[in-house]
C-alpha cells in the first residue's frame, strides 16, 4: 500500500512540475508572434480613442434639436454627462467597448486600470481627511448611453507608432508572457525614436497585450 502510495504522490508531483515548466517554458520566436503583435497593437488604439483619446461623439447640448433629451432623460448628473450619439459611435453601449477592448487587452489589465476608471469610477484619499473622487468615464441610464463632460484627450501626442520591423524578443518572456521590445515614436514628433517594450500574456483563446500602448 506504502507502494503505491508513493508511486502516485511521485506521479502527481511530476505532472505539476511539467505543468509549471510548461507555463515558464520557452519564449515563442519573433516570427511566431508577430502577426500576433501587430494586430493587437493596431486594434488597441480604437480602444485607446475611448479610454485616453478624445472618446465617443456627443449630443450637443446647446443645440435646440437635443434641449428635451438633454432636459428630461439624462441621468441625476446630468450636468456632469454628455448624451453619446450612438448613431455615430462606434460602440454604442458599455457592452461594446467591453467586448472590443477584451480582445485586445488582458482580463488583468482591463480590471485593474482600465475598467476601474471608465465604468466604475474611484475615490483617493487628499490632503488630512479628504477624499477626492472621480465619477467614471461613461454610464447608462434607462435607453441611453452617457460620457462625462470632463473626459479629456490625454492622446495630446497622437498616436504611438510602432516599428514591427525592429521588434525583438527579450528577457524573462517565458511561453505564455512575452516582451517584445520595437522602436516607436508619436504621430507628432516622428524624429524622436523611443524604445518600447510591450508584455503579451497568453489567455485561452489567444494572445493579448498585457501593457498599454500609449
Amino acid at each position: 500500500m506504502n507502494k503505491i502510495f508513493c508511486l502516485s504522490l511521485a506521479i502527481c508531483l511530476c505532472l505539476c512540475a511539467a505543468g509549471a515548466l510548461a507555463g515558464c517554458g520557452r519564449a515563442p520566436r519573433v516570427g511566431d508572434i508577430r502577426a500576433d503583435v501587430i494586430a493587437l497593437v493596431e486594434a488597441s488604439y480604437e480602444i485607446n480613442e475611448v479610454f485616453f483619446g478624445a472618446g465617443l461623439p456627443v449630443l450637443d447640448r446647446t443645440a435646440e434639436e437635443y434641449a428635451d433629451l438633454y432636459a428630461y432623460y439624462a441621468p441625476s448628473t446630468a450636468n456632469t454627462y454628455d448624451i453619446v450619439d450612438v448613431a455615430h459611435a462606434k460602440f454604442g453601449s458599455i457592452q461594446a467597448v467591453r467586448a472590443a477592448a477584451e480582445r485586445v487587452y488582458s482580463a488583468d489589465l482591463l480590471e485593474s486600470n482600465l475598467y476601474v476608471n471608465a465604468f466604475t469610477g474611484y475615490a483617493v484619499s487628499g490632503i488630512g481627511s479628504s477624499v477626492i473622487a472621480s465619477d467614471p468615464l461613461y454610464v447608462e441610464d434607462g435607453d441611453y448611453f452617457y460620457q462625462s463632460v470632463s473626459h479629456r484627450n490625454y492622446l495630446t501626442h497622437g498616436m504611438k507608432i510602432f516599428d514591427y520591423d525592429t521588434m525583438k524578443i527579450t528577457p524573462p518572456s517565458t511561453a505564455n508572457a512575452v516582451y517584445v521590445t520595437m522602436n516607436a515614436w508619436y504621430a507628432s514628433d516622428p524624429a524622436t525614436v523611443l524604445s518600447e517594450r510591450v508584455r503579451l500574456v497568453r489567455e485561452s483563446d489567444g494572445w493579448r497585450l498585457d501593457s498599454l500602448t500609449v
